[in-house]
């Protein structure tokens, strides 16, 4: 590396100065004070050694200054290969080193407000990737995985930190998605499709890949979508309407054949005639009811989630509902008792809803228990929370099937409930019912001894 033009201007300059110091100011001193020797050429040697000191010793100095520069412009330039820009140069740099000294500042200037502005662009890039409610894994030519949003960590349960720079195919263990990132990366082709995530959970994934554009660029980023939730309401969705075909189907077919032997001539038997009129009423009426159901749980879905709750008094609406079904339960036998409790009790909730809640919840404990049995409500009060719960000793439900009692058409013995008229949509409205009005709902059972259900509401003014 040669010495910068202006570097050898200076170290001649001192040389220069040096010299012209010493035969101006100290030879002539030296020789008024007759301190040199008084041999012409003794003089001249003596002279010139003493320049070559005065210069040197200048020179030195001005060396000295400009390496002392010149280390602290590499200091600096170290620090700036590392991205650290806290060291300015001092004012013995600028004047030593005044272009050097001010181009590296002005570069520095510059790099650090490049390094600002990218890593601006780079933190506004993972906020909007990190904000995205789909998995987002960016991945090289090699398949090491270059960047991952938060929502892709959750999906494949992955520490970003641990899965960077890792193959996307080790940290995620797909055959599907093995092939689907190859043929990517190798053909710069679109690929993906759904796959099924093996997890503690189970995940329905939705995957799509795309390629980078340019050589330099080679990779792809994998955008995954969660469709879990839609697949299973589709399920649901496809049930629900297997179901309900199936139900409205049954009382349809019976009247139909009910109505085929009438007109093949029943219609004269007395007897037969008036057996086929009392199951087409029936089946009519079991119709009706499931019509009214279904366009019951319609209205539910299609209404907000939660409506604003009103302050019920409770005393009021459950005695109400217990004389309604007095005459029935008195009719099969059964004994349908209230528990005391105050009468001053308000919850907040709907009364509409409350009341169908309860009809369904009363209906169901008279159907399902045995003459002499007994079926009482009961309400109590812990801390804001009140609990009306309706408790049967009727046959009971197994314990396996308590988590699916509030789906819809859900039955727990089929031949039974029909045998008692149910349409298998009234635990899966009360707990529509439920929610919309704020509260929640539980069952507790056990086989031959009965089951008990309770609805949650807050106290009003609590």
């Amino acid at each position: 590396m040669t010495m910068p033009s202006d570097l050898w201007w200076r170290y001649l300059w001192s040389q220069v100065v040096g010299l012209v110091v010493l035969v101006v100011f100290v030879l002539p001193i030296l020789l008024a004070c007759g301190l040199l020797p008084g041999s012409t050429g003794l003089s001249i040697v003596v002279g010139g050694l003493l320049t070559a000191a005065v210069a040197t010793l200048f020179g030195g100095r001005q060396a000295q200054r400009i390496g002392g520069a010149l280390n602290e412009v590499l200091v600096a330039l170290r620090k700036a290969e590392k991205g650290v820009f806290d060291s300015p140069l001092s004012s013995e740099c600028h004047t030593v080193l005044p272009d050097v000294a001010s181009v590296l500042e002005r570069a520095e200037a510059s790099v650090r407000l490049e390094v600002a502005q990218l890593s601006g662009q780079r933190d506004r890039l993972q906020n909007v990737i990190n904000s995205m409610a789909e998995g987002v894994i960016g991945v090289d030519r090699e398949q090491r995985i270059l960047l991952m949003n938060v929502a892709a960590c959750e999906i494949f349960s992955l520490r970003e930190g641990a899965a960077l720079g890792r193959p996307v195919w080790e940290q995620v263990r797909s055959p599907q998605l093995q092939s689907w990132v190859a043929e990517a990366v190798e053909k710069s082709i679109p690929a993906g499709g759904e796959m099924h995530l093996r997890s503690p959970v189970g995940r329905d994934l939705a995957l799509s890949v795309s390629a980078f554009h340019g050589h330099e660029l080679a990779g792809a980023v994998i955008v995954i979508t969660d469709v879990t939730e839609l697949r299973r309401l589709e399920r649901v969705r496809q049930h629900f309407v297997a179901n309900a075909s199936h139900e409205l189907k049954t009382p349809i077919t019976s009247i139909q054949a009910c109505i085929e032997t009438l007109i093949d001539g029943a219609v004269d038997d007395i007897q037969c005639r008036d057996r086929f009129l009392q199951t087409i009423n029936e089946q009519a009426s079991r119709l009706d009811a499931l019509v009214k159901d279904l366009l019951s749980l319609a209205r539910l879905e299609s209404e907000p989630l939660q409506r604003e709750p009103r302050p019920v008094w409770v005393e009021a609406l459950v005695r109400m509902c217990y004389e309604r079904h007095l005459q029935t339960a008195e009719r099969k036998g059964l004994a349908l008792t209230v528990e005391p409790f105050a009468a001053e009790l308000r919850v907040l909730g709907e009364e509409d809803a409350l009341e169908h809640i309860l009809d369904n919840l009363i209906d169901n404990g008279l159907k399902y228990t045995e003459a002499g049995g007994r079926v009482t409500l009961s309400v109590r009060v812990e801390g804001d929370t009140a609990t009306i719960e309706v408790s049967d000793s009727g046959i009971g439900i197994p314990q396996q099937h308590l988590p699916r009692i509030f789906e819809r058409f859900y039955r727990v013995d089929r031949h039974r409930s029909r045998d008692v008229g149910g349409t298998g949509l009234g635990l899966s409205i009360v707990k529509h019912l439920v929610q919309v009005i704020g509260g929640s709902i539980s069952v507790t059972s056990r086989m031959n001894e009965g089951s008990t259900f309770s609805v949650r509401l807050p106290v009003a003014g609590a």
